[in-house]
């Protein structure tokens, strides 16, 4: 009987090879770990309609996971578009920028968005955090929290009106309440439109005006919104002796 011998070199041959058609053998992209997590660096995001936003996502791989991770959003409601700055992460890459833009008939409310991070032969990641889209509404600061105005004379106060929210751009008329007798009032403009937001109140008194203090207000009014009013004391002073 005819015997062969195999050199260790041989033996350690077939070895791998049979290791190879088994399918053991090392794969530099192999799943091992899989992600650990993908984060959303915020879990609320506010977003005005009309506007736009950013949110930084993140994610972190365990060590041997090299594959790429794309990551996708769910739960954007209509009116909202959205990208993520990459969408695919490769292999050293851990961050994406998510930017959300809103248009103006975007409705308030509250909206949960889910990313997900998927990557081949692991299971996919998820986190959420809550997009709120406030409702329309209206600020007004004036240029002094009080003003006092002498008889024959007259004061003008810086006023500026913020819209917040977005979605509305009605014209917003400007108003005064509880003048005192003999005190006017004048505001140039008197309607804000576009992107206008800053007028001037002009408040003149005539000498038989009664001299003391009381409170005004400040009113703004709009087709789609309440009026609202922020108070300005006013003393009323005698006039200057020459």
């Amino acid at each position: 009987m005819t015997r062969v011998r195999v050199s260790k070199l041989g033996a350690s041959m077939l070895v791998f090879a049979a290791a190879c058609e088994s399918g053991s053998s090392a794969d530099p992209e192999s799943s091992a770990g899989g992600i650990v997590n993908v984060a959303a660096s915020a879990s609320a995001v506010v977003l005005d309609a009309g506007a736009s936003t950013t949110v930084p996502i993140t994610i972190e791989r365990t060590a041997g996971f090299v594959r790429s991770v794309e990551l996708t959003l769910s739960g954007v409601p209509n009116g909202v578009t959205y990208a993520f700055a990459p969408a695919a992460l490769a292999f050293g890459q851990t961050t994406s920028t998510l930017t959300l833009e809103s248009n103006q008939g975007l409705l308030p409310g509250s909206y949960p968005l889910v990313v997900r991070a998927t990557a081949a032969e692991v299971e996919p990641k998820t986190t959420q955090f809550s997009l709120t889209v406030p409702a329309p509404d209206v600020s007004v600061t004036l240029g002094t929290g009080s003003v006092s105005l002498r008889l024959e004379d007259t004061v003008s106060i810086p006023v500026t009106v913020t819209r917040t929210g977005g979605g509305f751009a009605d014209p917003i008329e400007l108003g005064v309440g509880n003048l005192p007798t003999g005190v006017t009032a004048s505001f140039s403009p008197r309607v804000l439109t576009g992107t206008n937001t800053t007028s001037v109140l002009s408040l003149s008194a005539v000498l038989e005006t009664a001299l003391g203090a009381s409170t005004l207000q400040v009113t703004t009014s709009s087709l789609s919104l309440p009026p609202k009013a922020i108070s300005l004391p006013l003393t009323v002073l005698d006039a200057l002796v020459p």
